[in-house]
């Protein structure tokens, strides 16, 4: 008789998650429409909930968009290495910043 192999379940985000990327994507929005007012207050709320599931390469992505539009190249960069996936949205935003001085995130995102 075969033992049955362990069924893996799907990967389901937490709340937290969930909560922080809607954030994420409402500052985005906020960004696209050149309001940075509103988008560095919901890039914020997004830290500030990402930080409670303590996801690292998360917290970096976030960190280093608000980098970004804060017009800190040093602090982008600082995040880059540890973004994991969004690394090279994270570098299309330096290259952008360090090519103008200044954010422009409809361009540099590549939107």
């Amino acid at each position: 008789m075969s033992e049955k192999e362990p069924v893996e379940k799907p990967y389901e985000p937490s709340e937290n998650e969930i909560r922080s990327l809607d954030l994420l994507h409402e500052g985005q929005e906020a960004a696209l429409r050149s309001d940075l007012k509103n988008a560095l207050m919901k890039l914020k709320e997004s830290l500030a909930v990402a930080k409670k599931d303590n996801d690292m390469e998360w917290i970096a992505y976030i960190e280093g968009t608000l980098a970004y539009l804060n017009s800190d190249l040093t602090g982008l960069k600082a995040c880059i290495s540890h973004a994991g996936d969004n690394a090279h949205v994270l570098s299309r935003l330096a290259q952008g910043l360090e090519r103008r001085g200044a954010s422009n995130y409809a361009e540099d995102y590549g939107i």
